[in-house]
């Protein structure tokens, strides 16, 4: 999450310089919104980022409708989702290089490698930062070639390929010139002071870092990273004074800018200065400060370093029974923060193994291959003009092979298409029908029915008066008929309202859908929320019924088929146009083979759809889950 919004931060100055109109301007505070909200708010984010889409797509705004991708890619990645992570950056990425969009373009694909280096693809993550060097270099923009240049030599360094990253940042240093931005010399100088701590030459990384300082211009969070660097130097250099003056200066800069990680990070790191100082009383303050912090903003792994340190700090006091405790709360934390990183290190060897599988697959294919290529030249030698004309014939024959078998799977495919339509059409005429029957049973009820009951109760009511002076038994026994005539003209009205028009006639469809979720969380084995946004106009019932009908199938798919656990329904409007998103977090589906197959569930979602001139989307792929979204335009035909 941290890295798509360091590459966020890298492409903002593209983004909102080509806003020239009120509807540009829209949606560039629209996007501001979403990047604001999507650390804390994220569900809101994902809303606003789809908005901006459909925003930019009815003014033709492409850069913004690629931003909107590239915020689904950055919440996406954030939740851990990197198939979904990676095809919405790519999105963004394509739409920037078609808009000749260079500094975008290369943006966009830092954060295409940064969701490589999510999935343990190095090698994919390499390439792509090669090509926006590439792209980069076209651009003649000096300080947009050293920014990625400086990006691909952290990614080698990141993984221990220091003559590659010393290369990078060497090229980046030498396209320095005298009339370049403060921050592009002190960036420069700061990656090769993290080049010489990576090699453990902290003299060398000091110097570095003292160079950097010239280039802060007074800008605050320059300057904690320095002092903390520099400090982390002296620290390991056992000059130990001096790290704590700077870890200090640190983390005055930390509070000043209420950096609440950063200040228990320096605080954690004072302490740590302390115990090596032999200073146990002054190392618990640090650290006990440090502790408050960690627990407030919820960081277990620094709370269980933090009791570590303590337990070593009560040791220095010869408090044996304190450090023991403090070791214990330590244990138990580090058992918490081990499970995690067992599942970690069980997928990276996985990977690992994995790796090496196709590494010694790919040995033995071309090991393979090289025999196979030194007998095909021996049968090439020997018998050249029949093998040509072995080739020429299977060419042909398989040709038309190829030829006759796709345009039976073509003819097959219009036939299961027209079959599955007219089922499709078939049952939606069957629900009309007895849509039909229920209001006409239910005008017989109240017309008919209805209307007997009420004479005979006003019939009762005369008789009643009547016989005032009769036997007690005889006027109870007609009490009672009484009471019974009107239950049962409350019956008659409820079961004619629920055969009749129904909740969204009455209520409206977000009413309607609010009561649909509310019964399924009833049943305590499924989570369902409502999102709504801007729906407070009522739409026409056509809408509302057949919107609710496909939120009926959907959820009633998702119950039977795809194990979820959580559902959510969205519901937005903008401008002209509505659309509804239902996404839940099962075990998904092929959507390409569940369409061929003609079944009548998504048959039936899409007649529905195309009876209110909606638009079907269904994003799902196995274990990761399905999104069915609905684009319907609002006009005089339809709202």
């Amino acid at each position: 999450m941290h890295k798509a919004r360091l590459s966020f931060l890298f492409l903002f100055i593209s983004i909102f310089a080509l806003g020239e109109n009120r509807d540009s301007v829209r949606i560039e505070r629209m996007v501001d919104l979403a990047f604001q909200l999507e650390d804390q708010f994220p569900d809101s984010a994902f809303i606003l980022s789809r908005q901006v889409i459909l925003a930019s797509k009815k003014i033709d705004f492409k850069i913004g409708e690629s931003y909107g991708f590239l915020r689904l890619g950055s919440i996406y990645y954030g939740r851990g989702t990197y198939d979904s992570a990676l095809y919405y950056s790519k999105k963004a990425a394509q739409i920037r290089q078609e808009e000749k969009d260079i500094v975008g373009a290369c943006g966009a694909l830092i954060t295409v490698s940064d969701v490589y280096q999510a999935q343990g693809k190095i090698d994919s993550a390499i390439y792509t930062m090669l090509n926006a060097l590439q792209l980069s270099s076209k651009a003649d923009n000096n300080a947009l070639e050293i920014k990625v240049l400086l990006q691909l030599g952290n990614l080698y360094l990141k993984y221990k390929q220091e003559n590659e990253a010393l290369k990078y940042y060497s090229k980046a240093e030498n396209k320095l010139t005298e009339s370049s931005a403060e921050d592009l010399k002190y960036l420069v100088k700061s990656a090769f002071g993290e080049f010489f701590i990576s090699n453990k030459k902290y003299d060398d990384a000091l110097k570095k870092y003292i160079e950097a300082l010239e280039y802060t211009n007074e800008n605050l969070v320059y300057k904690s990273s320095i002092y903390n660097n520099m400090a982390v130097c002296f620290e390991n250099l056992s000059k130990l004074k001096l790290a704590q003056e700077f870890y200090t200066k640190a983390l005055e800069i930390h509070k000043q800018l209420n950096l609440g990680p950063d200040i228990a990070l320096s605080y954690f790191n004072i302490g740590s200065v302390c115990i090596n100082r032999a200073l146990p009383d002054s190392a618990i303050l640090f650290l006990n400060k440090s502790l408050g912090i960690a627990k407030m903003i919820g960081d277990i792994n620094r709370e269980a370093k933090v009791f570590e340190h303590l337990s070593d700090a009560f040791k220095l006091k010869k408090d044996y029974l304190t450090a023991y405790n403090m070791h214990l709360r330590y244990v138990q934390l580090a058992d918490s923060l081990l499970n995690i990183e067992k599942i970690q290190s069980i997928s990276e060897m996985q990977t690992k193994y994995e790796t090496i599988q196709k590494e010694q697959q790919i040995k033995l294919l071309n090991e393979q291959n090289k025999t196979k290529t030194a007998q095909r030249n021996l049968i090439i030698a020997s018998s050249t003009v029949l093998f040509l004309i072995l080739i020429l014939l299977s060419i042909y024959f398989i040709q038309r092979s190829r030829i006759a078998k796709k345009n039976q799977l073509i003819a097959q495919q219009q036939l299961e298409n027209l079959l599955g339509t007219q089922e499709a059409k078939t049952y939606n005429a069957m629900l009309d029908g007895q849509a039909a029957e229920r209001n006409r049973i239910a005008n017989d009820l109240h017309d008919r029915l209805g209307s007997m009951l009420s004479t005979i109760k006003l019939l009762f009511g005369s008789l009643e008066e009547k016989i005032d002076a009769a036997q007690g038994e005889n006027k109870n026994q007609i009490s009672r008929a009484n009471n019974l005539i009107d239950e049962a003209c409350v019956e008659v009205r409820r079961i004619s309202h629920n055969l009749g028009s129904g909740m969204v006639a009455d209520y409206g469809l977000v009413h309607a859908l609010d009561d649909l979720c509310m019964s399924i969380n009833q049943t305590k084995k499924i989570n369902c929320k409502l999102l709504t946004y801007n729906v407070e106009d009522a739409l026409s019932l056509n809408i509302e019924v057949e919107l609710y009908r496909i939120v009926q199938e959907v959820l009633n798919n998702a119950l039977k088929h795809a194990e979820a656990k959580n559902i959510t329904v969205q519901l937005n409007r903008l401008d002209e146009e509505l659309s509804l998103t239902i996404e839940d977090d099962g075990k998904g589906f092929d959507v390409k083979s569940k369409m061929k197959s003609g079944g009548m569930g998504l048959a039936n979602i899409e007649m529905r759809s195309k009876k209110i001139n909606g638009t079907l989307h269904i994003d799902s792929a196995l274990g990761k889950g399905t999104t069915t979204i609905i684009e319907v335009p609002l006009n005089n035909s339809n709202d």
